[in-house]
């Protein structure tokens, strides 16, 4: 995938790699104020993923290159 944005749009990835638990991505941006688990819409399925503790409830604005975001289980239905 080229980009995606988180669902509350604090987080944006690009040029991203979804492998079994984890979110590969090129260039990571993530705003201020975003949370600590982020959730993104992945073919029409909703994937929450943890953020980097540099970059989670910061007020300034960080970016990261080569970042891995762990994906987190769903809760079983």
């Amino acid at each position: 995938m080229k980009f995606l944005k988180s669902s509350c749009q604090k987080v944006w990835l690009f040029d991203i790699k979804q492998e079994a638990n984890v979110l590969r991505a090129g260039f990571a941006c993530f705003l201020a104020g975003c949370k600590s688990e982020i959730s993104f819409l992945i073919k029409e399925q909703e994937v929450v993923a943890l953020v980097p503790s540099k970059a989670a409830n910061t007020v300034l604005a960080t970016r990261i290159i080569n970042a891995r975001l762990p994906i987190l289980p769903s809760p079983s239905k």
